[in-house]
């Protein structure tokens, strides 16, 4: 990878540098990088948080997975203080960071409509794959399939648990200060049936 590449995504994602092992930090950027080259849109940064209310929400989809991992790292350590339970940090950002990385290929970055990807299979899915692909343990993988409440899997892992609810909190307070509504659901389900 260019050091220019990585210099883009660091700028993206600053969280990114909180990852202690380099190799992990490395392939994070690497499927972010991938996915991006696999879709349609000319840069990282024109890929909305959600493409159907794109002209209402005014966050991009890196600045969502910044937030989401920020609250992550809190409740992560909040978890190790107050619960004494161990959790791999590592993992927890690099998930946070992946979780919502698929959108780059699940929506057209011209017509900013779902791709066929994105209608059909699960959101999550295509992250989970990038993430395998460039060789992340399948921990990593697992966050990104179980982070939404109608995903195939749930969480079976205090890291994917922590995601998947800083993933919630994240995006349904920032909805509920700007007066839109949202659910407990999941947007992107409610897009694929058809209720945007």
């Amino acid at each position: 990878m260019e050091s220019a590449d990585t210099q883009y995504i660091e700028n993206l994602l600053p969280s990114i540098k909180e990852i202690t092992a380099p190799d992990i930090r490395q392939k994070v950027a690497q499927a972010w990088l991938n996915l991006w080259h696999e879709g349609s849109y000319r840069r990282i940064e024109d890929c909305s948080w959600f493409e159907a209310m794109r002209g209402e929400i005014t966050w991009s989809n890196h600045e969502h997975s910044e937030q989401v991992a920020k609250v992550a790292i809190a409740a992560a350590q909040a978890v190790r203080e107050a619960q004494g339970i161990e959790v791999n940090m590592d993992y927890v950002i690099a998930g946070a960071l992946l979780h919502d990385v698929d959108k780059l290929v699940t929506f057209d970055g011209r017509t900013h409509e779902l791709t066929n990807k994105g209608a059909g299979l699960p959101h999550g899915f295509f992250g989970a794959k990038a993430a395998l692909d460039v060789g992340l343990p399948v921990e990593i993988a697992h966050i990104c399939l179980a982070h939404t409440s109608d995903s195939p899997t749930k969480p079976r892992t205090v890291e994917a648990v922590i995601v998947h609810f800083a993933d919630f909190i994240t995006g349904n307070v920032r909805m509920l200060v700007e007066g839109r509504p949202f659910s407990y659901g999941s947007l992107m389900s409610s897009y694929v049936a058809g209720a945007h």
